[in-house]
């Protein structure tokens, strides 16, 4: 065997591994299409934006973390 094709040789098992042990992926999407099925049974819902938002969260170490939102509603 020649220099060149033990090279090309030992590309070819590095890209094959590589391509054996990838994980596999999928894309992912923001848009929830249960979202429209939740708006039509909502009690309320509001268009806004956040105005202040505090973190409690020295509060209990073992409690969920806790935070106060205020909201300035625009349309209901």
């Amino acid at each position: 065997m020649t220099i060149e094709m033990k090279t090309v040789l030992r590309i070819s098992i590095v890209v094959g591994l590589l391509t054996i042990s990838a994980s596999i992926v999928q894309a992912c999407s923001c848009a929830d299409p249960r979202q429209r099925a939740k708006f039509r049974v909502a009690d309320v819902v509001f268009l806004g934006e956040i105005t202040d938002h505090v973190s409690f969260d020295e509060i209990n170490k073992d409690s969920q973390l806790v935070q106060s939102v205020s909201f300035a509603v625009k349309r209901q």
